[in-house]
C-alpha cells in the first residue's frame, strides 16, 4: 500500500509545476497524471547484445551444474533448467544493487553528506576513480540526483549530476555498465531538453558520461550532438507511446 511517505514532491518551473515521484513504482506524476519516464521510453529500443548476454549466462550456468557422467532425474533436470532460465535476471539483481551503492555513495559525495568509505573492493574501485576525476578535472557541481518534466513533450526523468567542468555547464550520468551505449546519449539529450525548457538562460554546453564497470574498469567520454539525440528520444518516445 502506497503511503504519502513514498511519494516525493518535487516543485519546478518557479513552482508552478509539483511533480510526485513513487519510488517504489518508479512512478511520476503530474497533478495526478502519470508521466512518461526518460528510461521507460528508452526500453522500447531493441538491445540485441543483452538478448546474446542472457543466452550465454544461461549456457554458462548449465556448463558449470551439469554433472558429467552421471544420470539425471526429473527433479536435477527441472533444477538445471529453472536455473538456467534465471541466471541473468539474478545477475543483473546483484549488478542492481551495485549501481544502487555506488550512486547512493557519490550522491553523498556530491552533497557534501557524511558517507563511510565502502569496504567492498569493486566499491572502493570506483569511488575512488570517480572522485579522481573530479580532483582532475575543475568541477563545481551544481546539482545531484534531480528532476526534470518536459512540459512541452510530456515526459520526466532524473538525471546524476549538473556541473562546470573545466568551464562548461556540463550534465553529467554515472553508468555501472559494461560499455558506453549509443541511447545513452539520447538519456542525456532528454534530460537537456527538460532543463532547457525550465532553465532558458541556462545553456548546457556538454554532456559526459562515467562509466565505472563492476569489473573495476573506468572511462569518461563527452558528447553533444544535441539536435540529433533528441530527434531519436523524440522518435523513441512517439513509438513507446504508440506500442503502450
Amino acid at each position: 500500500m502506497t503511503t504519502e511517505k513514498d511519494i516525493n514532491v518535487h516543485t519546478l518551473y518557479g513552482g508552478k509545476v509539483k511533480l510526485k515521484f513513487e519510488k517504489m513504482k518508479h512512478l511520476y506524476t503530474v497533478e495526478d497524471k502519470v508521466i512518461d519516464g526518460v528510461t521507460s521510453v528508452l526500453g522500447v529500443i531493441a538491445k540485441p547484445a543483452l538478448v546474446y548476454w542472457s543466452a550465454n549466462k544461461a549456457a554458462e550456468y548449465i556448463d558449470l551444474n551439469l554433472p558429467v557422467g552421471e544420470p539425471i532425474d526429473e527433479v536435477k533436470k527441472k533444477e538445471l533448467v529453472e536455473g538456467a532460465k534465471k541466471a541473468h535476471r539474478t545477475l543483473l539483481s546483484v549488478a542492481g544493487d551495485y549501481g544502487t551503492l555506488l550512486h547512493e555513495l557519490i550522491e553523498k559525495y556530491i552533497k557534501d553528506q557524511p558517507y563511510k568509505e565502502p569496504v567492498n573492493d569493486r566499491l572502493k574501485t570506483s569511488f575512488e576513480d570517480f572522485k579522481k576525476w573530479v580532483t582532475d578535472n575543475k568541477v563545481e557541481f551544481k546539482s545531484c540526483e534531480r528532476k526534470v518534466y518536459s512540459q512541452k513533450y510530456g515526459y520526466a526523468g532524473t538525471l546524476d549530476f549538473t556541473a562546470m567542468v573545466n568551464g562548461k555547464n556540463v550534465i553529467g550520468d554515472l553508468k555501472t555498465s559494461s560499455g558506453i551505449w549509443d541511447e545513452m546519449w539520447l538519456q542525456l539529450a532528454a534530460y537537456i531538453q527538460a532543463l532547457t525548457e525550465e532553465f532558458p538562460d541556462q545553456a548546457i554546453d556538454h554532456s559526459v558520461i562515467i562509466r565505472c564497470g563492476k569489473d573495476g574498469s573506468f572511462e569518461v567520454k563527452e558528447g553533444g550532438e544535441f539536435d540529433k539525440n533528441i530527434g531519436a528520444f523524440l522518435g523513441a518516445l512517439t513509438l513507446y507511446r504508440r506500442m503502450k
